[in-house]
């Protein structure tokens, strides 16, 4: 073997090991971004579960408000229903 065949030997050798270092690399930051990528897609979706949940709770609790005032409005019209009916007792015209 002639010193040129060595010398691109060992040319070749480099340029292969050149390559490998950069495939190494390469990888590397896929698999960084890779993982950057899943955390910003996993916090994505945390935020959306917790909108999605704090909407419902506002509704509910709006539900319950609704409920709680229709029951109100109930209670004071039989209320106001048991006064009319004990007001039937006196004859019309009496005074109290």
């Amino acid at each position: 073997m002639t010193a040129k065949d060595q010398a691109i030997q060992a040319l070749e050798f480099q340029l292969k090991q050149a390559q490998l270092e950069h495939q190494q690399a390469l990888q590397a930051a896929k698999t960084q971004l890779e993982k950057e990528r899943d955390a910003v897609a996993n916090q994505l979706a945390l935020q959306e579960k917790e909108a999605q949940l704090s909407r419902k709770a506002d509704q509910e609790k709006y539900e319950l408000e609704l409920r709680k005032k229709d029951e109100t409005i109930e209670f004071l019209q039989g209320l106001q229903g048991q006064a009319v009916h004990q007001d039937d007792w006196r004859e019309p015209g009496t005074a109290l």
